[in-house]
């Protein structure tokens, strides 16, 4: 009987369990929170995959909504990641590409004696005769090469030689080489745009330290 009272006192251990079993049903869940790395990506990434009403990002959802979402933000990296590689190394041949065809085209010297057609050349740009104001000499004879100090090259028509090797760029210049048939010899050279008409063609030896130059006018 003792026995007895004392548990209609205190209440058989059963109904305690049974009691904070209901407790814990009426209390909301505890949702996990995700790790920082997560968070982190979400501030970076969250306008391109998150849209207005859906599952909150990374703070109150449950494990595998946190899994997927963070997939979801590892994908968006990616993509960001490449399109940057990509857009980078477009960028990058585009101005390699532009700065190599600057100088492209058919030049007309200062004095309007000539005309000189800059083109791709293996590597690098090479220039060529291609009009000459005066082509032919006294005799009615087409101009030739007679001032190159090998003789096997004095025949050589000017019409057609290529008087400039070797052109690449070098910063906002483009360096090479430049025969000169008045005198027969080569220069190094220096051409640099003015504009998208003109361009400064500047020829030294001795590393620079007599030079000479005109501008030259692109057709």
């Amino acid at each position: 009987m003792l026995r007895n009272a004392t548990y209609a006192r205190r209440g058989a251990p059963w109904q305690g369990r049974v009691a904070r079993r209901a407790a814990d049903r009426r209390r909301p869940a505890r949702q996990p929170r995700a790790g920082g790395a997560c968070r982190l990506a979400a501030r970076l990434v969250l306008p391109v995959i998150w849209r207005p009403g859906s599952i909150s990002p990374c703070l109150t959802t449950p494990s595998r909504e946190a899994a997927t979402f963070t997939a979801k933000i590892a994908r968006a990296i990616a993509r960001r990641a490449a399109l940057g590689v990509g857009i980078f190394s477009f960028a990058a041949w585009a101005a390699a590409l532009a700065q190599a065809a600057g100088v492209s085209g058919v030049w007309t010297t200062e004095h309007g004696d000539a005309k000189i057609r800059i083109a791709a050349c293996g590597q690098a740009l090479c220039g060529t005769i291609v009009w000459l104001a005066q082509p032919v000499d006294s005799n009615g004879r087409a101009k030739t090469d007679v001032n190159n100090p090998e003789e096997a090259k004095r025949a050589r028509p000017l019409v057609g030689l290529t008087i400039l090797t070797g052109l690449t760029p070098s910063g906002e210049t483009w360096r090479g080489v430049i025969y000169n048939s008045d005198d027969g010899r080569d220069y190094d050279v220096r051409i640099t745009l003015l504009d998208e008409r003109h361009a400064a063609i500047k020829g030294c030896v001795l590393g620079g330290l007599f030079c000479g130059g005109e501008t030259w006018t692109r057709d």
